[in-house]
């Protein structure tokens, strides 16, 4: 499989220094870092720019020929707004809610906390105010300080702990880029794949054959590999040691790493926040997505 020393520099460049990948400016860093170890295996990649304006530019990277392509695999690379709740896959509407509310009520709290500091700062002024004092230079900066966090909470605060969602998947798509060398398989880092499917949607009209499209989303924790979608068959997930859900609704193939539990009287996939801030990656999953591109009739 993939020699270690390679993987343990993507894991270290993209567990760590390219980390968040939320505003324009993270994610160029991320972009310019991934071109670039792309161009050591191969150069036949593009970076396509979408979105109506310049502010909401969003960016897809491309590797192999999308149009000509008979099986296109992807992984969205930004990152999600911390919540304190579980990860509940293909549920991007609840996901969207509980960010809301959590930004909200982060938010009011910001402000009682900025109303709180100006009733002691207003003591303070009516006892001893002086201009150019230590106290006052103090509680500027403080106030300083306090406006910055507040327009951070208030656009939401990137999540951290990004190894499973999804680094994992990032490190997935590069190794398969590094193994495969098929002329018909391409690969797709998406943007906006947190909270929706607009990424994905210009991949397919970018596809001239109708291909089959597969989506790496958190693989790298230590719950149950399952593979869903209606372009696979049961016996090349066992033989990958993953588990198999037929499934005709989704537009694409999905590969997850998940656990199943009945939430709102359904049965659904997800991740609890222990599996999100897991530390360690999975490498077997890994190993056993590679093996299942490979191995799978093209």
């Amino acid at each position: 499989m993939l020699e270690n020393k390679r993987l343990k520099d993507w894991l270290f460049r993209y567990q760590y220094i390219y980390k968040i990948r939320k505003n324009i400016k993270s994610k160029e860093r991320f972009i310019t870092a991934l071109v670039a170890d792309i161009m050591d295996m191969r150069n036949d990649l593009q970076v396509i720019e979408y979105g109506e304006s310049k502010k909401e530019r969003l960016k897809n990277i491309y590797v192999g020929d999308i149009e000509q392509a008979d099986r296109i695999i992807c992984a969205h690379y930004d990152t999600p707004v911390k919540t304190l709740s579980s990860y509940i896959f293909f549920d991007k509407k609840r996901a969207k809610n509980k960010t809301s509310i959590f930004i909200l009520i982060s938010s009011i709290l910001m402000v009682l906390f900025g109303l709180g500091l100006t009733l002691v700062y207003k003591e303070i002024a009516l006892n001893q105010f002086q201009l150019l004092s230590l106290s006052t230079l103090l509680i500027a900066v403080i106030y300083a300080f306090y406006f910055y966090f507040l327009n951070k909470i208030s656009r939401g605060i990137p999540e951290r702990n990004n190894l499973i969602r999804n680094t994992s998947s990032i490190l997935t798509l590069l190794a398969l880029i590094k193994e495969i060398k098929d002329d018909k398989t391409a690969f797709v880092f998406y943007d906006r794949g947190v909270y929706g499917t607009v990424g994905l949607q210009l991949v397919e009209q970018a596809n001239a054959k109708n291909a089959s499209i597969y989506v790496l989303d958190s693989i790298g924790s230590d719950a149950s590999l399952y593979l869903i979608g209606k372009d696979f068959t049961k016996q090349q997930a066992e033989q990958s040691g993953m588990i198999y859900e037929m499934n005709n609704k989704f537009n694409y193939n999905y590969l997850i790493s998940a656990r199943r539990a009945e939430i709102d009287g359904v049965q659904k996939y997800y991740l609890s926040r222990s599996d999100l801030k897991q530390k360690e990656l999975n490498m077997e999953n890994i190993n056993k997505i590679i093996a299942l591109f490979n191995n799978k009739e093209r």
